[in-house]
């Protein structure tokens, strides 16, 4: 089996960083009560976290595929074939910069 990390990690979710510290999760004979209270309470907070994250990747993603539509439909407009017309909205940097935010 792997050992679990052992560095706190921050993630960014929703422009607010979540630490991700291994030492929430050590326990020992002597505090494995208080351990048992504190882990549902961790657990409960780092699955919002993981909703909040899942929700702004989503919608990140929804507003890239829009951004990408709209440009895609411009370039067709003007006469683009439909090559020109994949190739001119995937290089659109207001596209590139959404589709940033989703990974």
């Amino acid at each position: 089996m792997k050992n679990p990390p052992i560095e706190v990690i921050t993630v960014l979710v929703e422009n607010k960083e979540i630490k991700l510290d291994p030492k929430n999760m050590e326990f020992t004979d002597g505090n494995i009560s208080e351990f048992m209270q504190k882990e549902y309470g961790w657990i409960d907070y780092f699955g919002k976290q993981l909703e909040l994250a899942q929700k702004a990747r989503l919608l990140a993603e929804i507003e890239a595929e829009s951004i990408y539509s709209k440009k895609y439909v411009e370039a067709k407009d003007n006469g683009g074939t439909e090559q020109y017309a994949k190739a001119k909205a995937c290089s659109d940097p207001e596209v590139v910069a959404s589709k940033k935010k989703c990974g």
